[in-house]
């Protein structure tokens, strides 16, 4: 798929990244990916071969991926991202999910125990990454299979630990202790900016602001939980209406959570990630001209003491 730029969108299906092609090679790759037709003197086959878009006629790439998959599976360290629901209460623009999909049923959490069971004693230990959806929206759920997976670790004597994607909205303090029983030791929490920002990006199902609720958990649980057995990414997924307020948002970051080390801010640049709201949403996007980093750090230098922060993840920006 070619973008309004010229370049050419590829997506490689087996190893699920996405490629931008810079539109001086975009004909040439395409054609090479349409009609198996190969010029060594038009573009450097490396960075295809290397990125197994292309790949040998008698390659066995199925046995490549039940190799692939094994190797997955018996690490020592077995590590699952469970989605106990798709269902969310937020509506953010750049999301692509359908929710169509309810709770998972009684049936899977059956299987997935089983595999858990049946695999354990090969790998060190076990972590789960909660995510959906929102996964809070079915904390029976994470419950019950925390309960197992910690039981499964006990009798075999493996480690067991546990994070989660969540909007923030639900995580009360209660809910939050029963995380902590649960063993979820790190959060991602998307915070998009100022509250005007945010709440035009992540609104409630019902449209109305989601940015008090996330923040008034977050300050309840600062305040109230003295241990430093979790960490709190403060995500934010940049998008131009971010960005032209990032001063702003990193001063207030910094006023709610910069004297408590549990809280890193964690800079994303929010990305075409498919589904239906998008499309209204492409005008927001940044480009490599917005010269994003300059600006974050910009910002950053201005503040009175060192917040903790991730680096800024644009990978999806990488191209040939």
């Amino acid at each position: 798929m070619f973008n309004n730029n010229g370049e050419l969108l590829v997506l490689n299906t087996f190893t699920g990244k996405l490629y931008k092609v810079h539109s001086k090679n975009a004909k040439v790759v395409s054609s090479i990916l349409q009609h198996k037709r190969i010029d060594e003197n038009e573009i450097p086959l490396h960075s295809l071969i290397a990125e197994k878009l292309l790949v040998p006629d008698n390659a066995d790439e199925y046995a490549y991926y039940r190799s692939s998959c094994s190797g997955t599976i018996h690490q020592p360290d077995l590590g699952l991202t469970v989605l106990p629901t798709h269902q969310c209460n937020c509506r953010c623009v750049y999301c692509y999910e359908n929710f169509n999909s309810d709770i998972m049923s009684r049936l899977v959490q059956s299987n997935l125990v089983e595999f858990v069971k049946n695999e354990i004693s090969r790998c060190t230990s076990l972590s789960i990454a909660w995510f959906g959806g929102e996964p809070l929206l079915a904390m029976s759920v994470i419950e019950d299979l925390s309960n197992h997976f910690i039981d499964l670790c006990r009798i075999r004597k493996k480690q067991y630990g546990a994070s989660i994607t969540t909007n923030g909205t639900l995580l009360t303090l209660e809910t939050f202790r029963i995380l902590q029983k649960c063993r979820v030791y790190t959060y991602q929490i998307t915070i998009d900016g100022t509250k005007e920002v945010h709440d035009a990006q992540r609104p409630l199902t019902t449209g109305k602001s989601s940015y008090d609720l996330i923040i008034d958990n977050l300050l309840k649980i600062k305040q109230t939980i003295r241990v430093n057995s979790f960490k709190v990414f403060l995500r934010i997924n940049l998008t131009k209406s971010s960005l032209d307020s990032i001063d702003e948002y990193i001063k207030t970051i910094e006023g709610l959570f910069g004297d408590d080390p549990r809280f890193i801010i964690h800079f994303n640049v929010a990305g075409n990630w498919g589904g239906s709201r998008i499309g209204e949403f492409l005008d927001e996007l940044l480009t490599q001209s917005d010269n994003v980093s300059d600006k974050i750090k910009c910002s950053l230098d201005k503040l009175s003491y060192i917040l903790p922060t991730q680096n800024i993840d644009k990978s999806y920006w990488g191209s040939f």
